[in-house]
């Protein structure tokens, strides 16, 4: 598989995948790229873990759902791997949304092109509503 080089010097899966990253390194996000995790003896591997910062008291795990397009433009290699992918997900958000220690942000195909107020509005959410910030 090819990968594609990012501003943080990340080799992400993807050209969505790296306009997330660049998104981060832009703003002064920091986080890794494809970490380990463990939630309830079982082995996860995020897209992203941004580290408490900003106001947001705990780690952040983004995943970027790039195979599920909403156009009808799917190459076949895509519709072949879709219910694993879709199982795949399913079980990733009901562990990720379940567990105390992380907040969670699911990003889709169709929200790049508005990514930088989308991810920006999504975050100030976390920080707003979820995080204990100093007043």
């Amino acid at each position: 598989m090819s990968r594609v080089k990012t501003k943080n010097k990340n080799e992400v899966a993807s050209y969505g995948e790296a306009k997330i990253d660049n998104w981060f390194w832009e703003n002064k996000w920091k986080c890794v790229y494809e970490p380990q995790i463990v939630i309830e003896d079982e082995e996860f591997l995020p897209d992203w873990i941004l580290w408490p910062q900003h106001g947001i008291d705990k780690p952040v795990i983004i995943e970027f759902w790039g195979l599920c397009r909403e156009d009808g433009n799917v190459a076949q290699w895509v519709i072949k791997k879709r219910e694993r992918y879709l199982f795949r997900k399913a079980t990733k958000e009901a562990a990720y949304t379940s567990c105390p220690n992380y907040y969670y942000i699911g990003i889709y195909p169709h929200q790049l092109d508005s990514l930088d107020t989308w991810l920006e509005e999504e975050l100030t959410k976390l920080i707003n509503t979820n995080s204990k910030a100093e007043v």
